[in-house]
Protein backbone atom coordinates (compact mmCIF):
# COMPACT_ATOMS: atom_id res chain seq x y z
CA UNK A 1 0.00 0.00 0.00
CA UNK A 2 1.18 3.51 -0.78
CA UNK A 3 0.13 7.16 -0.86
CA UNK A 4 -3.16 7.80 -2.69
CA UNK A 5 -4.41 4.23 -2.18
CA UNK A 6 -7.95 3.69 -0.93
CA UNK A 7 -8.24 0.73 1.44
CA UNK A 8 -10.93 -0.99 3.46
CA UNK A 9 -10.49 -1.16 7.21
CA UNK A 10 -12.71 -2.37 10.02
CA UNK A 11 -13.98 0.62 11.98
CA UNK A 12 -15.48 -0.31 15.36
CA UNK A 13 -18.71 1.26 16.58
CA UNK A 14 -18.16 3.53 19.55
CA UNK A 15 -19.62 0.93 21.92
CA UNK A 16 -17.31 -1.73 20.37
CA UNK A 17 -20.31 -4.01 19.79
CA UNK A 18 -19.53 -4.39 16.07
CA UNK A 19 -17.19 -3.20 13.37
CA UNK A 20 -17.95 -2.24 9.80
CA UNK A 21 -15.71 -2.17 6.74
CA UNK A 22 -15.13 1.44 5.71
CA UNK A 23 -12.88 3.06 3.11
CA UNK A 24 -9.89 5.18 4.09
CA UNK A 25 -7.23 7.07 2.18
CA UNK A 26 -3.56 6.32 2.80
CA UNK A 27 -1.51 9.50 3.17
CA UNK A 28 1.81 7.83 3.94
CA UNK A 29 3.54 5.35 6.19
CA UNK A 30 6.40 4.95 8.61
CA UNK A 31 7.56 1.38 9.16
CA UNK A 32 4.41 -0.71 9.77
CA UNK A 33 2.04 2.19 10.49
CA UNK A 34 -0.08 4.09 7.97
CA UNK A 35 -1.41 7.64 8.29
CA UNK A 36 -4.95 7.75 6.89
CA UNK A 37 -8.07 9.89 6.40
CA UNK A 38 -11.62 8.66 6.78
CA UNK A 39 -13.82 8.52 3.69
CA UNK A 40 -17.58 8.98 4.06
CA UNK A 41 -20.44 8.47 1.63
CA UNK A 42 -22.48 11.10 3.48
CA UNK A 43 -21.72 13.98 1.08
CA UNK A 44 -24.43 16.11 2.72
CA UNK A 45 -22.20 16.26 5.81
CA UNK A 46 -19.38 17.95 3.83
CA UNK A 47 -17.51 20.72 5.63
CA UNK A 48 -14.96 23.22 4.32
CA UNK A 49 -12.25 20.78 5.44
CA UNK A 50 -13.44 17.92 3.20
CA UNK A 51 -12.77 16.99 -0.42
CA UNK A 52 -15.56 15.58 -2.59
CA UNK A 53 -14.61 12.69 -4.85
CA UNK A 54 -16.79 11.22 -7.56
CA UNK A 55 -16.93 7.44 -7.86
CA UNK A 56 -14.98 6.15 -10.86
CA UNK A 57 -13.07 3.13 -12.14
CA UNK A 58 -9.83 4.38 -10.58
CA UNK A 59 -11.04 4.83 -6.99
CA UNK A 60 -13.59 1.98 -7.16
CA UNK A 61 -15.87 3.61 -4.59
CA UNK A 62 -19.52 2.52 -4.70
CA UNK A 63 -20.88 6.09 -4.44
CA UNK A 64 -19.67 9.68 -4.57
CA UNK A 65 -17.94 10.37 -1.25
CA UNK A 66 -16.02 12.89 0.83
CA UNK A 67 -12.55 12.61 2.24
CA UNK A 68 -12.65 13.87 5.82
CA UNK A 69 -9.33 15.78 5.87
CA UNK A 70 -9.76 16.68 9.53
CA UNK A 71 -10.23 13.03 10.55
CA UNK A 72 -6.70 11.64 10.52
CA UNK A 73 -5.66 8.41 12.17
CA UNK A 74 -2.79 5.93 12.28
CA UNK A 75 -3.18 2.19 11.96
CA UNK A 76 -0.96 -0.86 11.74
CA UNK A 77 -0.72 -2.41 8.27
CA UNK A 78 -2.28 -5.64 9.53
CA UNK A 79 -5.62 -3.85 10.08
CA UNK A 80 -6.01 -3.14 6.37
CA UNK A 81 -8.48 -5.64 4.92
CA UNK A 82 -7.68 -4.88 1.27
CA UNK A 83 -6.93 -2.16 -1.23
CA UNK A 84 -9.78 -1.11 -3.50
CA UNK A 85 -8.52 1.77 -5.62
CA UNK A 86 -6.55 4.97 -5.79
CA UNK A 87 -7.05 8.73 -5.99
CA UNK A 88 -5.93 10.81 -8.93
CA UNK A 89 -2.91 13.01 -8.34
CA UNK A 90 -5.09 16.15 -8.46
CA UNK A 91 -7.52 14.75 -5.86
CA UNK A 92 -4.61 13.75 -3.63
CA UNK A 93 -3.08 17.23 -3.92
CA UNK A 94 -6.46 18.74 -2.93
CA UNK A 95 -6.52 16.54 0.18
CA UNK A 96 -2.98 17.53 1.17
CA UNK A 97 -3.83 21.21 0.63
CA UNK A 98 -6.85 20.92 2.97
CA UNK A 99 -4.78 19.11 5.63
CA UNK A 100 -2.07 21.76 5.43
CA UNK A 101 -4.68 24.51 5.87
CA UNK A 102 -5.96 22.75 8.99
CA UNK A 103 -2.57 22.34 10.65
CA UNK A 104 -1.05 25.70 9.66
Amino acid sequence: MQKKDIVLIKIPFTDLSEAKLRPALILGHILDDYLCCFISSNVQAKTVHDVVIKKNVQNKLKVDSIIKCGKLFTLHWSLIEKGIGTLSLNEYKAVIKKIMAIIK
